[in-house]
This record gives C-alpha cells, sequence and structure tokens, in this order.
C-alpha cells in the first residue's frame, strides 16, 4: 500500500477521489453574508430567510442570480429592500406563496428584480396565498422589477381573508405578467 505524501498532488488515486467528488457532488448550503446595512443571500428560501431574520430595519437584502424552488414563504416584519439580480436572473419556482408581508406599523418595504414561476395559492379552503401576500400595515410599500410566469392563481395579493390592509400606500411598478396555464 502506497500512502499518499505531501505535495503528492497528480498521484492517480486523488485524481480519481477528486472525480468522484465532482460526479456525486458537494452539499449545498444556504448561505447569507454580509452585516447591517447591506446582506447577500443565496436564492434559497432559507438563506433569504436567514438574512431577512439577521437584518435590521431599513437594510438591504440582495438575493443572488439562479432558479429554484422554494416550498414555503418568507415573512417580513420590518423595513426592509430585497433586491434580487433581476427579474430573469433570480427566479423563484413552485407552489408556494414566497413574500408575506405582514407588519404591525408603517414600514418602508421595497421588492424588486426578482421573477416567480408556479400556482400563487388559493383564495378558497384553509387560507389564501400568493407570490407576494400584504397584511396588516402596509405603509409605504414598494413592489417593483418584477415578473411573474403561469403564475396560475394569485401573483399579488393584499389582505388577508379579505381583511382591507390598514393605510394602504402601495407602488405596483414595472410588473412583467405573462400567463400561459389553462388554470
Amino acid at each position: 500500500k502506497r500512502c499518499f505524501k505531501r505535495g503528492d498532488h497528480n498521484h492517480p488515486m486523488k485524481k480519481l477521489l477528486f472525480t468522484l467528488l465532482l460526479l456525486v457532488g458537494f452539499p449545498v448550503y444556504a448561505a447569507c453574508t454580509g452585516s447591517s446595512p447591506t446582506w447577500t443571500a443565496s436564492n434559497d428560501q432559507a438563506s433569504v430567510a436567514s438574512c431577512v431574520s439577521s437584518a435590521s430595519e431599513g437594510d438591504t437584502i440582495n438575493i443572488s442570480s439562479g432558479t429554484t424552488a422554494w416550498s414555503t414563504y418568507v415573512t417580513i416584519t420590518k423595513s426592509l429592500n430585497i433586491i434580487g439580480a433581476g427579474k430573469t436572473s433570480t427566479v423563484i419556482t413552485g407552489t408556494a406563496a414566497n413574500f408575506f408581508i405582514n407588519t404591525s406599523s408603517a414600514k418602508n418595504v421595497r421588492i424588486s428584480g426578482i421573477g416567480f414561476t408556479g400556482s400563487g395559492g388559493s383564495v378558497s379552503g384553509a387560507g389564501e396565498s400568493a407570490k407576494i401576500t400584504l397584511q396588516n400595515v402596509v405603509d409605504t410599500v414598494r413592489l417593483d422589477n418584477l415578473k411573474f410566469t403561469d403564475v396560475a392563481e394569485h401573483a399579488i395579493y393584499m389582505g388577508y381573508f379579505d381583511t382591507v390592509p390598514q393605510h394602504p400606500r402601495i407602488l405596483i411598478d414595472h410588473i412583467e405578467y405573462n400567463c400561459n396555464t389553462s388554470s
């Protein structure tokens, strides 16, 4: 048997081991880096939720490019700017709701530069959901430069169980909506 020696980088067994690791793949972990006032999140739900939890009022969370499926939503309860890499670069897919803005007092919330695909949820049955849901005091909210593709139910929903939010001042601009679904 031959052991690897320090500096023996070209040994055929080391090359084979490295190749196998590449084929099997390395585990992917959620990443939230930075500090107040600017954070960077990978595009998975856990990373964005981690940044939202860590961020302070008024911080900005930049979401990296890529397409990822979310199975649950991120709740926003404080003033934040959540900015994707662009509506065709940062894309969230799946059948779950994605952002739930639920503030108890006036907050400045902005969601921008993100694309969404998949069902947005339903207003019947167990609850209401959408790709972006606004509840309670939605004062000074901006949703811009977003793209919704084949969102069969709700893209943006204001209120919850038909409760109109208090002081609704919402700017929704530069939205692209394409739906080719039959439902």
